[in-house]
């Protein structure tokens, strides 16, 4: 049997689970690794545009010190793989809340107080405090999966949850 909702207790008088009734909300810790590949996988013609063009520039003759097109290429597409990675994740997340990956699984990043996107520049900032899962030798990646609000120490610090759209 299932608690009611906002009840203490399961329907046949035992307590509740009320840690699982909590997080049920949040996003999984599944479905944000799964967006984030999603995401990672919209730079993919870019990384083999790049690896192609690389390729015929080791094949090609020596330095010569002025580039080539070849050279420019590999600077153009560097540039658009960066500019798909800020419209994605700074602009498109900060205004709707959602990357692309997010939108696949319909989950959504929120401030945790309002319940609405956070902003461009809370994203950018909350992208660099995402340090603080790495120096943690990365437990902060896995701290959703025994949190209650499901959050990575960036989204503690920033106070942003990932939440089922």
């Amino acid at each position: 049997m299932y608690a009611e909702e906002g009840s203490e207790f399961a329907g046949d008088g035992r307590p509740a689970d009320t840690r699982e009734s909590q997080r049920k909300g949040y996003a999984t810790w599944g479905s944000r690794v799964l967006a984030s590949v999603i995401d990672s996988l919209l730079l993919l013609p870019f990384q083999v545009l790049i690896g192609v063009v690389g390729e015929h520039e080791s094949s090609s003759s020596p330095y010569s010190g002025t580039p080539d097109g070849a050279a420019v290429a590999s600077m153009l597409l560097v540039l658009g793989a960066l500019g798909v990675c800020v419209w994605n994740v700074i602009v498109k997340q900060g205004r709707t809340g959602q990357t692309v990956g997010k939108e696949a699984l319909k989950i959504r990043l929120v401030q945790e107080s309002t319940g609405r996107p956070i902003g461009p520049g809370v994203v950018f900032v909350r992208q660099l405090a995402h340090i603080l899962d790495v120096v943690s030798c990365y437990v902060g990646y896995l701290w959703p999966l025994w949190d209650a609000k499901r959050q990575t120490f960036a989204d503690k610090v920033m106070r942003t949850v990932v939440v089922k759209a």
